[in-house]
């Protein structure tokens, strides 16, 4: 999914709960929701811009080849 400036979310969207803090969410732990205008702010994960494999990012493995 691409996600540039224009972005423009519908109600069938989809994000990762982990880049985002536990203030941005409402509800129980079971069917969360997140806070209109949340950002997400916390990336755990990085994707190689040339392979395309994720890593999170507390792991000490590189991308290098």
């Amino acid at each position: 999914m691409k996600m540039g400036v224009d972005f423009k979310p519908t109600a069938n969207v989809r994000v990762c709960s982990d880049d985002f803090p536990d203030k941005c969410f409402v509800g129980s732990d079971q069917r969360r929701k997140l806070v209109e205008g949340s950002i997400p702010e916390l990336f755990t994960r990085m994707k190689c811009m040339y392979c395309g494999c994720e890593k999170f990012a507390f792991n000490e493995n590189t991308f290098d080849k």
